[in-house]
């Protein structure tokens, strides 16, 4: 073990930089709603609701935070339709909680909390509409 230790100590340091990989753009939120092909009023809100919160996510994984921020800006201010099922307030108001806290944060660790309680509130509100 020690004689690994002393080879990986001596062998010679590259300073060569590897190649970072492609990043790939982040899906625009029309792009996701074409895949959708929402059928109500309920759906079609849901899909904007998905396709943003993709939107934020993918943008902080690329490094995009402003742009995260602008998304979740969105998801927080968003009004949502009328006939919500019952239940699903609490849930809402979650929501809009992690987006409002997340588009104004001042640190990126703060951004990306909020978007994981962003998933977390929406996971439990369609676990809890599917009775699960």
């Amino acid at each position: 073990m020690s004689m690994l230790l002393m080879t990986l100590a001596c062998a010679p340091k590259s300073t060569e930089v590897p190649a970072a990989a492609e990043v790939p753009a982040v899906t625009e939120p029309a792009a996701v709603l074409a895949e959708t092909e929402p059928s109500s009023s309920m759906q079609l809100h849901m899909s904007e609701h998905f396709a943003k919160t993709r939107v934020a996510n993918e943008a902080f994984i690329h490094g995009e935070v402003g742009q995260a921020q602008d998304a979740l800006a969105w998801l927080a201010e968003h009004e949502a339709p009328e006939g919500l099922p019952e239940g699903s307030r609490s849930w809402l108001a979650e929501m809009k909680t992690a987006a409002t806290e997340g588009s104004v944060a001042t640190h990126p660790a703060e951004t990306a909390a909020a978007i994981g309680r962003l998933g977390a509130a929406c996971a439990g509100c369609h676990a809890e509409m599917r009775g699960e």
